[in-house]
């Protein structure tokens, strides 16, 4: 739910998704209209399967900006499709008007789109032109892969995501396109990935990841969508990864990293996000792969650079605001 900015804060990442114009069929005429596709025109490949493919971008689930870019893009890439049967689904409401969004004086359509076999993709409604009220999407297995509603495209209330293989993927809730309140991922077995809580679309509070097994993943603490305080994060095996603090989102202070058999990988000084005194790397096995000092960001003095053979690598010797001197 949150981009992670450095390996080693390895926040998950999820998707968006995006349909394709051979996936949604739109109605050209009436004040409120019902449009149902079994087919795609001619010209869009004719495999049921490319019919049904989805687009799938990388975004944060918890990004209302790039939902209500979704949704501008489903508008327009609407086209008129054949009628016929939109296929039984449990989520798409066998009256028309059981979902139908307030009017408001404006032009409201309902959408409902099949592959050939009858398998829906895409159920939704638009009020001018837009997507409003519920949307429902399917992946090609007939798993769901989305649940949420718009407001004029704009994400608002409850969203749900799922995994293909049925189980919740995320949740939370949207107010006027931002993320608010508690949001929660969950791993495709369904024990639960993360927990964070959103104020106006950024982060802020504690956040909580866990790997499959239940064993920690992260734990540190966001302050108006950056990090700040104590962060800890580990391997899957259960060994601390890295470990430190950090301030108005920068590394400040001394960091620790560790490889996922225990031996250090790193340990550095920093102020505001840069290098800032003793500097020490290390290979897996515990050799020296590079020690030295920095100064604001920059190598002085002595550095020591060692090849993963053993040799020497020529990058060792006196340093001076950065630049090596001899």
């Amino acid at each position: 739910m949150v981009l992670r900015r450095t390996g080693l804060d390895e926040l998950p990442l999820l998707v968006v998704i995006g349909a394709s114009a051979s996936l949604v069929a739109w109605a050209t005429f009436g004040s409120r209209r019902s449009v149902e596709a079994v087919a795609v025109p001619s010209f869009v490949a004719a495999s049921a399967t490319a019919e049904r493919d989805l687009v799938l971008s990388a975004a944060s689930l918890t990004d209302g900006d790039a939902w209500a870019d979704v949704a501008r893009k489903l508008a327009q890439s609407a086209m008129p499709g054949s009628s016929g049967s939109p296929g039984a689904s449990s989520d798409a409401p066998r009256s028309p008007s059981s979902l139908a969004p307030d009017s408001r004086s404006g032009d409201v359509t309902r959408i409902a789109c099949a592959d050939l076999q009858g398998r829906p993709i895409v159920y939704g409604w638009a009020l001018d032109g837009r997507p409003h009220s519920r949307w429902v999407a399917w992946a090609p297995n007939g798993m769901r892969l989305f649940s949420g509603r718009f407001d004029l495209g704009v994400p608002e209330g409850a969203w749900t995501w799922w995994h293909d293989n049925g189980e919740v993927r995320g949740e939370g809730y949207f107010e006027a396109g931002l993320a608010q309140g508690l949001w929660r991922e969950f791993h495709p077995s369904g024990h639960q990935a993360s927990v964070v809580e959103y104020v106006n679309g950024r982060p802020d509070g504690p956040i909580d990841e866990w790997w499959d097994d239940g064993t920690p993943r992260t734990e540190g603490q966001f302050d108006s969508g950056e990090r700040d305080g104590p962060w800890e994060t580990w391997h899957e095996n259960g060994q601390i990864r890295a470990q430190g603090l950090y301030r108005d989102g920068l590394r400040e202070g001394l960091w620790h990293e560790w490889h996922d058999n225990g031996q250090s990988l790193l340990e550095a000084t920093y102020q505001r996000g840069r290098p800032d005194g003793a500097w020490g790397e290390w290979y897996r096995d515990g050799r020296v792969k590079a020690q030295g000092y920095f100064v604001d960001g920059r190598r002085e003095g002595i550095w020591v650079f060692t090849e993963f053979d053993g040799t020497a690598d020529p990058r060792s010797g006196a340093y001076h605001l950065g630049h090596k001197v001899r």
